[in-house]
């Protein structure tokens, strides 16, 4: 049943990108959120328009003047302070289109991106995203533009590839202990299992680095992390906020994500069935595989910069603790958290350290990696 659920959406979806010889082309409109203060949409407006009719499968038409309006007029924002999918949804019904293409511009860490989701204007759910794309000015914007429409439709007469895209399309990959798993732009190392009994765990998946800021904002449409740089680890983000990612990430790609329970982080940080006598994860040296309160100059730094350890899982110590599944007390009022963080002491960050808070609360200091079980 889930093979042919599978083959059906491949089959949909490449009718979409296609087309049908003689089909009435889908409609697809723009809207950009320009946050630059350069006054960049209106030129990338034009260019995005231009990217997505060349490709010869959709008609696309500029409407953010159109978008700003009723919008203004609605005050209806998402959680995360980004306009949400049911409004652009309503919008695209009014102009009687069948995709709104809904494009970010922004700055982070001094540098100018531009990113975007494709909403379904029937369904007011995502479809695809384009993660953001880094450009210098007028005279690389179009480049910039381009790289984004490749990411959802497709080059220029080839399939749709989607930021982050169906999981059914990539391989499961080899179950060896520290292989890659590569299924959705997301590398995950597999951790084999352990033993029988009461001690079991089977193998699964975990990220190979911490979710980055790059990563959360192609999903969430924002970013809410104090230190701004699309390959530091997003952070400023709570257990409950995880959650969310998660949910949505799993419904763009249909995958299985979630976060690690706490056995398998510290058995993952332990470098599995290794058996790692480490007291911290990868070395004895906290400098060789972590960012602490000594090195991090106060600030998160990108990810796997550090020595990794045995199975190729990076920032396991430092940088940012990272939530897992668990509660940390009887009532469950706390989650867990592992691993220390760029502005923890090296006490703090040992492998057999556990801390843990309310799901609720944010801090730069928290983060989380991704997990998924073996199947």
């Amino acid at each position: 049943m889930k093979k042919a659920f599978i083959l059906l959406l491949a089959v949909m979806c490449a009718g979409v990108v296609f087309g049908q010889p003689g089909e009435k082309k889908q409609k697809v409109a723009i809207y950009t959120d320009d946050q630059s203060k350069k006054g960049y949409a209106e030129f990338a407006g034009e260019m995005l328009t231009n990217a997505i009719v060349k490709r010869g499968t959709y008609s696309a038409m500029e409407r953010t003047s159109v978008f700003l309006t009723q919008i203004n007029k609605e005050h209806a924002y998402g959680r995360s302070g980004a306009v949400d999918e049911k409004t652009i949804a309503s919008v695209g019904k009014q102009l009687g289109v069948q995709f709104v293409c809904a494009v970010k511009i922004g700055v982070m860490d001094g540098q100018y991106f531009i990113s975007a989701r494709l909403v379904e204007v029937e369904t007011a759910e995502i479809s695809g995203t384009a993660r953001p794309k880094t450009f210098t000015g007028i005279s690389d914007i179009e480049a910039a533009c381009d790289a984004v429409i490749a990411s959802m439709f497709g080059e220029r007469g080839s399939s749709g590839n989607s930021g982050y895209a169906a999981s059914s399309t990539s391989s499961s990959g080899s179950k060896t202990n520290g292989s890659i798993y590569n299924p959705d732009g997301i590398e995950m190392v597999y951790v084999e299992g352990l033993g029988s009994g009461i001690t079991a765990m089977s193998g699964f998946y975990i990220g190979k680095y911490e979710v980055t800021q790059s990563q959360w904002e192609a999903v969430m449409g924002s970013n809410p992390s104090e230190f701004k740089s699309p390959n530091n680890p997003v952070e400023k983000v709570s257990w409950d906020d995880a959650k969310a990612f998660i949910s949505k990430l799993n419904s763009m790609t249909g995958g299985d994500y979630r976060l690690p329970t706490e056995k398998e982080w510290v058995y993952a940080a332990n470098e599995g069935n290794r058996n790692s006598s480490y007291e911290y994860s990868g070395s004895n040296i906290i400098g060789e595989v972590a960012w602490y309160t000594d090195n991090s100059g106060a600030k998160t730094h990108p990810a796997g910069q550090k020595k990794a350890n045995a199975l190729g899982i990076y920032d396991m110590t430092g940088n940012v603790w990272e939530w897992c599944e668990d509660c940390s007390d009887s009532s469950c009022s706390y989650r867990v958290y592992r691993g220390g963080g760029w502005s923890s002491t090296a006490g703090r960050c040992r492998v057999a350290y556990r801390s843990g808070d309310a799901p609720s609360i944010r801090s730069s200091n928290l983060g989380f990696r991704l997990a998924r079980s073996s199947k």
